[in-house]
């Protein structure tokens, strides 16, 4: 935290990350429902203006996702670029802690409000699963490798329950997120009902960008 604070307290970057402290303070560390199966903590890697996010989205996660993220931030207004975005290059083939995926959305709404701009990045190797694809749905700009894999479904429990009761604003959250992105893919999702239903589905980046009816949620595909 200490790390933390000191790009906090950097002049620099004060207006980019005003409000990180205090989302930081209301992380859900005990919330009983996961957005897939249990596993070890995310991974980020910083290059540049590149976060790289692998692993598994825990309570710890937004924590080390602020302080990634002010390091790039940090970076970006020494070398004065104002116009770069900050990509996220997606790995999280298990999802993770829905709480935390949230959290994550709202750190990157923060930045967002303050002029900062995200892409999202799948890979050709890469799955973004459940909370994962929160991350990717907020984003300004969202790309895909043809052979990436994008999976969404509804909620789940710690005890694998798979039609646990679901806190309300989880679901309107999560709407939320699918209608800021595309109202087609939203309506697709309403009328399948598969947040309600926990259903899971899935698209390769190919299938995906080639749906007419979802033209501008995939911004473009990339070759790897």
């Amino acid at each position: 935290m200490e790390l933390y604070r000191q790009f906090l307290d950097t002049s620099a970057v004060a207006t980019k990350v005003a409000g990180f402290r205090s989302l930081l303070k209301v992380v859900a560390v005990c919330s009983a429902l996961f957005m897939s199966t249990r596993s070890e903590a995310v991974t980020i890697l910083v290059e540049d203006n590149n976060l790289f996010l692998s692993g598994s989205i825990s309570e710890w996660s937004p924590e080390l996702f602020s302080i990634k993220l002010a390091e790039t931030l940090l970076g970006l207004q020494r070398e004065g670029d104002t116009e770069s975005f900050v990509r996220l290059h997606l790995n999280l083939p298990e999802g993770g802690l829905a709480s935390a995926s949230f959290e994550l959305v709202n750190l990157m709404r923060v930045a967002q409000a303050h002029g900062t701009k995200f892409s999202a990045h799948v890979a050709s190797d890469a799955t973004c699963m459940s909370g994962c694809v929160f991350l990717f749905l907020a984003a300004d700009e969202r790309w895909i490798a043809p052979e990436g894999k994008l999976i969404f479904h509804g909620f789940s429990s710690r005890s694998g329950e798979t039609h646990p009761t679901v806190p309300a604003e989880y679901i309107q959250s999560y709407y939320g997120l699918l209608k800021s992105a595309n109202e087609q893919f939203y309506e697709f999702f309403k009328a399948s009902r598969i947040i309600e239903e926990n259903k899971k589905v899935g698209f390769t980046g190919k299938t995906l960008f080639e749906q007419e009816v979802f033209s501008g949620l995939i911004t473009g595909l990339v070759e790897r």
